[in-house]
Formats: structure tokens, C-alpha cells, sequence
């Protein structure tokens, strides 16, 4: 259930409280405001009920997620680049950003990680290009955990998967900024964090 920023209740509330244990880790994320019930407003469903909308509040420092490129222009996206700094180095060549973004986004991951935490639905539509990180209702905590056992077992084969996102994100990032990849220095990023990504190389044999 998504209309014009509506949710569920259950995911709202959700949202608001695993987004706070993701800001107690020191990563930049929307500042949780409050979970609104519209009690004189009924969406009609077509099973034949209703339902009351919750809206969920919050403020970012920046209003445009990196899936939203596309209609910002360049001179924007600049000026939001231009304002990251990374958490363990400073970058001298500052034509490649998208560098220092991998620093963020991939110690986010590590941070995540290493308090087992899960994101769930790492993706451009859920960073801002303040590099905030946004949309928590599918997430997991160990102060909030999913409440069926049998998505918690799941967890720690799902963290895996937030490695090749983050690459994924980073990539783009490099895309919209018109910049260059070393791949070898973005792979060295992800190794100082503890991410040796030559575990995840897909071995094939040939049968004759």
C-alpha cells in the first residue's frame, strides 16, 4: 500500500523506529519527525473496505534522491557532490566524487554489518544525493527484528546482496557525474571495510 506517501501503519511505524536505530550508528539518514493517522480521511480498497492513511514525517537535507538525475541537471548534482566529505580520508584529485561517495555509502555498509543490521532495500531510491539513508520499513535490528522467525533466518543471507547494491549505487553516482571508475580503487574501498569481494567471484567449469 503506497499512495502519494501513504503507509501502513505497521510500516510506518516500522520506518520511524528502525531509521532512529540506524541514526544511533552514526550514519546520515532523514531526521524522524512523527507517524501522522488521517482519522477523517477513508481509502476504499477493492475487496470492499477501508482503510485510514498514515503518513509518515520527516525532513531531509536534501530533497532529490539519486534516481531523480534524471530531472535535476548537472549543475545541482554538482553542488550536492561538492558538499560530501569522506569519514577517513581526504580525496585530492575532487574531480572524482564519485570516490568519495563510495567512501560513505560503503562504510554505511560496514556500520550496518557490523551491529547486524539489514537495510533491505538498499537502492537510488533510497539515498539522497546528500547521501542520506532513506526508507527503513523492510528493515531489521537487533532491537527490532522481524517479527516472523522465519524472516529472521533470512537476514544473514540477505547482507550479502547489500554489497553488489552499494556497487550498483556507486556506479550510478559515477554515471550522472560524468566520471571515471577505477574499479580497482572502488574494490580496495570495499577491502578496507572488510568486504573482500573476491569471495563473491562466480567460478564456472566447462564440461566437454
Amino acid at each position: 500500500f503506497d499512495i502519494w506517501g501513504c503507509l501502513r501503519e505497521p510500516d510506518a511505524r516500522r520506518d520511524f523506529l528502525l531509521g532512529q536505530d540506524i541514526a544511533s550508528l552514526g550514519i546520515k539518514t532523514n531526521k524522524m519527525q512523527y507517524v501522522l493517522s488521517i482519522d477523517n480521511m477513508e481509502i476504499p480498497l477493492l475487496n470492499g473496505t477501508t482503510i485510514h492513511p498514515i503518513l509518515l514525517q520527516y525532513s531531509v537535507e536534501c530533497p532529490y534522491r539519486i534516481s531523480d538525475a534524471a530531472v535535476m541537471g548537472k549543475d545541482l548534482i554538482l553542488n550536492e557532490a561538492s558538499k560530501w566529505i569522506s569519514p577517513h580520508r581526504e580525496f585530492s584529485d575532487k574531480g572524482q566524487y564519485h570516490e568519495t561517495a563510495a567512501e560513505i555509502l560503503i562504510s554505511n555498509l560496514r556500520i550496518m554489518q557490523e551491529n547486524n543490521v539489514l537495510h533491505n532495500a538498499i537502492s537510488t531510491q533510497n539515498y539522497t544525493w546528500a547521501l542520506e539513508l532513506l526508507d527503513f520499513e523492510l528493515s531489521s535490528s537487533p532491537k527490532h527484528p522481524y517479527e516472523r522467525e522465519d524472516y529472521q533466518r533470512h537476514v544473514p543471507t540477505l547482507m550479502p546482496r547489500e554489497i553488489m547494491y552499494t556497487y550498483q549505487i556507486i556506479v550510478e553516482i559515477a554515471d550522472c557525474l560524468g566520471e571515471d571508475i577505477d574499479f580497482q580503487r572502488i574494490d580496495l574501498i570495499f577491502l578496507e571495510n572488510g568486504f573482500d569481494l573476491n569471495k563473491y567471484n562466480i567460478k564456472t567449469t566447462s564440461r566437454l
